[in-house]
């Protein structure tokens, strides 16, 4: 593997039929780091996030709420984990920021911050971000917060970024939501948190609960149930969180790409360790099983240090002859494994068959049209694929390799993918992008030379 500072070139992996085994490195979640930062700045004093994710998405957020006045302290805590040491005087009590608050390239950031300060006393804010950010969508949040009583203008284009949140009382609303969006979702719960009564919030069942399963463990009044194909989600404010410590769990959609690899490699298996096991985040994980790989879990367990949520230990290996069969991925699973569809489908390109993705609308407002650039890179492979708006067909050939290809994204889930491919390609792929992948996942790189460089 060679690389500059923004180019990548990968060569094709072999691996030894003797099993090679690897550790994923333990990337923590960006989903759950995101919603304690903004816990611990809501709680009036001192809070303890371990393990937090240091990527420019979840710094963008700690930047937020530091230029609203809460403090952050790096540090190495008792089991020798780093620490932040969050210090806020509460919610009710932000600085109100003298300039716009630069949210780089994450649109959970964005979304979450919405809803959250759309809703507090004496406060005015502007939030911003990178071109990308400002291209994407943000009428879905702001629409439903409008008919809570927000005040809420855009300062250039309608429905993007950057724009103006000016304090109101918020009323409670019922919300009745066409898409299954976590991010959505979650920005109305913590708009409900400063309302007086009961906020519900009803979508398609399947989107990611951290915010729900969080909540309840602090202690909110939060309920979330689950009627035919729609889930409805109801939270009684006003609250506020207590100070607190957790510990943030790795990152299933992280820890997927190195599972990909043991997918397309025989004799690779990838462990790790403290995996989150939340339904919603396991999809890919099930569908993996479906193709034909061993997929184990151990140690199982509902852990408080990670608020709440569920986690366990993982191992995915193939046999030494590899044969994986193709999969139909239904929208009503693919809520479930939104980030992880570009590289199941880098799987699929190996499978004895057609598989059949469905449900694709929402990688079209990703950080890219996912969907679009996904087309592109198994196009540039030489891989068979047909798509309409939602849906993608990947005409597997097995695991023979696909052609050496040049891509180039700025979107690191794309460019994490494109490297999981080039390990199975017929000569050198030269990939560009790579300084995105800090955006999500800072370990990436060395991890992925790590075991590159262990093979042949």
């Amino acid at each position: 593997m060679h690389q500059t500072e923004d180019e990548i070139i990968v060569k094709p992996m072999v691996v030894d039929a003797e099993r090679m085994i690897a550790t994923a490195p333990p990337s923590t979640d960006k989903s759950m780091t995101h919603r304690a930062i903004m816990l611990a700045s809501m709680a009036a004093g001192t809070s303890r996030i371990a393990n937090p994710l240091t990527g420019s998405d979840c710094l963008a957020m700690r930047r937020a709420f530091a230029d609203c006045g809460v403090t952050f302290q790096d540090a190495i805590n008792d089991a020798g984990e780093p620490q932040w040491i969050v210090t806020s005087k509460g919610l009710d009590h932000l600085q109100q920021p003298d300039h716009p608050l630069d949210l780089g390239n994450s649109g959970t950031a964005a979304r979450l911050l919405i809803g959250l300060f759309s809703s507090l006393k004496d406060f005015k804010c502007s939030l911003t971000g990178d071109d990308s950010l400002r291209s994407r969508p943000m009428g879905r949040v702001v629409e439903p917060l409008r008919n809570m009583g927000a005040e809420i203008s855009y300062t250039k284009s309608p429905g993007k970024l950057p724009l103006t949140i000016t304090s109101h009382c918020l009323t409670p609303r019922t919300h009745n939501l066409a898409i299954a969006s976590a991010q959505l979702k979650s920005a109305l719960v913590f708009a409900g948190l400063s309302t007086h009564g009961e906020t519900v919030v009803e979508l398609p069942a399947g989107s990611r609960d951290h915010t729900e399963t969080m909540l309840q463990h602090l202690g909110a009044s939060i309920r979330r149930r689950v009627s035919g194909e729609r889930e409805i989600v109801s939270v009684v404010g006003p609250w506020r969180p207590n100070p607190f410590e957790c510990t943030i769990p790795a990152d299933p959609s992280s820890v997927a790409f190195f599972a990909a690899m043991s997918a397309i490699h025989p004799s690779l298996q990838i462990n790790a360790q403290r995996l989150i096991k939340n339904k919603s985040r396991i999809g890919f994980y099930e569908k993996l099983a479906e193709m034909g790989l061993e997929v184990c879990w151990s140690n199982e367990r509902i852990d408080p240090d990670c608020l709440g949520e569920r986690v366990a230990d993982l191992g995915v290996k193939s046999g030494v002859v590899l044969s994986l069969k193709p999969i139909h991925v239904p929208a009503a699973v693919t809520v479930r494994m939104i980030d992880e569809v570009p590289v199941l489908a880098i799987v699929a390109t190996f499978a004895d068959g057609v598989s059949l993705f469905e449900g694709l609308s929402e990688l079209r407002v990703k950080e890219s049209d996912r969907l679009s650039q996904l087309v592109q890179l198994l196009g540039a492979a030489g891989v068979r694929v047909e798509h309409g708006p939602d849906w993608l067909r990947v005409y597997g050939s097995g695991i023979r390799p696909v052609n050496a290809f040049s891509f180039d994204s700025d979107d690191h889930r794309l460019v994490m993918s494109a490297m999981i491919l080039a390990t199975k390609a017929n000569g050198p792929s030269k990939i560009r992008g790579l300084s995105w992948i800090d955006t999500s996942f800072p370990l990436f790189r060395r991890a992925f030379q790590n075991i590159t460089a262990g093979t042949k």
